[in-house]
């Protein structure tokens, strides 16, 4: 995996509604589509996400989870004009731009624009 040396883009959200972190994740990968929308891209996409069970939960084909139905419904068009590729980026692996996400991530709590969750009861706490 060919790592970037810069970092396009920032968006931080804050959750208004409680939820476990799978759901969290989810949502945050979820806003993609419409960043992508809202600024076409040029080149191919390359997303980094320390969350190992979105992505495997993306990746197998029998995954009932409406939620990550909705991820593949709104991220699998998107390839068509750009490819879209979705990274698995340990974290705490000295992995470059984990420090910066984890800072954004933390700051979103303050200044992240509201995101309303669409998630099913048994993914709130």
């Amino acid at each position: 995996m060919s790592l970037p040396d810069s970092i396009t883009a920032i968006r931080r959200y804050r959750l208004v509604t409680p939820t476990v972190l799978f759901g969290a994740e989810s949502i945050a990968l979820n806003k993609i589509p419409q960043f992508l929308h809202d600024n076409p891209p040029s080149s191919p996409v390359h997303v980094y996400t320390d969350s190992l069970s979105v992505l495997t939960a993306i990746d197998n084909p029998f995954n009932q989870s409406t939620v990550v139905h909705q991820l593949k419904i709104a991220i699998l068009p998107l390839a068509n004009p750009v490819s879209v590729h979705l990274y698995y980026a340990p974290g705490y692996s000295g992995v470059w731009g984990d420090e910066p996400a984890d800072m954004v991530a933390a700051s979103a709590a303050t200044k992240g624009e509201n995101a309303h969750s669409k998630l099913p009861k048994r993914m709130i706490r």
